[in-house]
């Protein structure tokens, strides 16, 4: 039997040792990866929920106009602002619509429910900038003295019209978003939705 011997003067391999930095290095490549793609996937599901939101809220634009179309007389949708739990930031927030009609033999404007309160989809509010959802400025207190709880109504007339003002220079809009970018008036994210109100013929167009 022939036994090799071992040269004290030659240092032992690091085989081992770079293995184990290249674990590491794998290791930490998977994870950014991981990341990477868990951040993709949140994406396109917060941008699912805001498509969801324009549409849900087209539909009632929709059904609001038909309605009064149909039952000769106005029609609004009101979006509603308050405090939600739910929600990342503790300001009020454009959170939740419905669909309301007017009691025309009622002394005074007796609205009364035509759809039941409907949130928008997950943590999906309005923004509360005019420069991105100029119909704002006609936000209504819902309580007097208590500004945390107010709304803005879109109303539909029976000939299909709105009743917001005609104005080239004023695109009436409304634009949604996820709660954790509302609060920057800077900046846009780029998954918000933004819907474009016709005043004249009511048809709302979503880009």
């Amino acid at each position: 039997m022939k036994i090799e011997k071992t040269d004290p003067g030659k240092k032992p391999r690091l085989a081992a040792a770079f293995t184990l930095v290249e674990t590491m290095v794998v290791m930490a490549l998977v994870t950014i990866l991981l990341g990477l793609a868990a951040n993709g996937m949140k994406t396109t599901w917060r941008s699912q929920q805001i498509a969801a939101s324009a549409a849900g809220l087209m539909q009632a634009f929709s059904l609001a106009q038909s309605t009064a179309i149909r039952n000769n007389a106005p029609i609004q949708v009101r979006i509603y602002k308050f405090q939600d739990g739910d929600l990342t930031t503790t300001d009020p927030q454009f959170r939740a619509w419905q669909i309301t009609g007017v009691n025309a033999a009622a002394q005074g404007d007796q609205f009364y429910q035509i759809s039941e309160l409907q949130r928008f989809e997950s943590t999906i509010v309005m923004s509360k900038f005019p420069e991105y959802s100029s119909v704002v400025s006609g936000e209504t207190v819902l309580m007097p003295g208590d500004d945390k709880y107010s709304y803005v109504a879109i109303e539909f007339r029976p000939d299909g019209s709105t009743n917001l003002e005609t104005n080239p220079n004023q695109p009436w809009t409304i634009t949604l978003l996820s709660d954790w970018g509302s609060d920057d008036k800077s900046k846009l994210p780029k998954d918000a939705r933004t819907l474009i109100i016709s005043p004249d013929t009511g048809a709302v167009s979503l880009y």
